[in-house]
């Protein structure tokens, strides 16, 4: 295994639904669910790719609709 350090996030709109949405961004977002809560590893992240990943992270955490 190779170290890392995820971020884990514990959306209100569920873990599953959360990770559609991340799948549905301009730049789709690929996460794990792991014991409820969704896991992102910053290994996955490419130079110059951050931008993207924090769109796509507003746009999944925004309310349905805006």
């Amino acid at each position: 295994t190779i170290p890392t350090t995820v971020l884990a996030l514990s959306p209100s709109c569920g873990p599953d639904r959360f990770c559609h949405r991340l799948r549905q961004a301009g730049t789709p977002v690929v996460a794990r669910i792991e014991r409820g809560d969704v896991l992102l590893d910053p290994r996955t992240v490419l130079p110059g790719e951050d931008e993207a990943v924090i769109a796509a992270l507003r746009a999944a955490l925004a309310p349905e609709g805006s």
